[in-house]
């Protein structure tokens, strides 16, 4: 590879790295969004069945002022919670995240297939400027047209331990030959003879 086209690949490397963190970083937030919206129904039907418990006692079996201010707790709980957090409010913004982040992964993978193509020597320096132009005009539609979805820091640090220390998405050749038919895999000799 010649210093041009070397440069040309690093700075399409880097497109693909940011596209990689978007795109996690946008499932992460989705993925927390979906766990906070489930959390927040289980606490709602316990304080729930709580206050409702907490109403029946009160009325019928134990006339106790403290029932009455437990209950009384529970149900406010209750009331914050519902008017905090609509229903389908968080899933909606799931939702948001997980369709970004699916845009994000397609042009993950387009960066992707052309570092591929380069590293094939499969293009020359102006086919690559120009599908690279093609790629970058994608990527402004992409963030143009589209509100991106609001994240968190948490997402940004659970996409961190995703991408770099559990190395999500990367596949050994190991995990490759594992799922791959035999009659599609390359064999270590295969590289040798070229």
């Amino acid at each position: 590879m010649d210093k041009s086209t070397l440069i040309l690949y690093r700075q399409i490397a880097d497109r693909y790295c940011k596209m990689a963190w978007d795109h996690k970083i946008q499932e992460e937030q989705g993925d927390i969004y979906l766990k906070t919206n489930n959390n927040i129904r289980t606490t709602k039907c316990l304080l729930t069945a709580l206050s409702t418990c907490g109403i029946i006692t009160v009325f019928f079996i134990a006339k106790s002022f403290w029932w009455q201010i437990i209950t009384t707790f529970f149900s406010a709980i209750t009331t914050f919670l519902s008017w905090r957090y609509r229903d389908g409010e968080l899933t909606e913004r799931a939702n948001e995240n997980k369709n970004f982040a699916a845009y994000a992964h397609n042009m993950r993978n387009e960066y992707e297939s052309l570092l591929s193509d380069i590293k094939s020597d499969q293009l020359t320096d102006k086919q690559i400027v120009e599908r690279r132009k093609l790629l970058e005009d994608e990527e402004h539609h992409l963030f143009s047209k589209t509100i991106t979805p609001h994240t968190t820091s948490k997402a940004v640090e659970s996409a961190r331990k995703a991408l770099i220390e559990k190395q999500e998405s990367t596949t050994t050749d190991e995990e490759r030959n594992k799922i791959l038919p035999d009659y599609l895999r390359i064999k270590e000799e295969s590289f040798a003879h070229n």
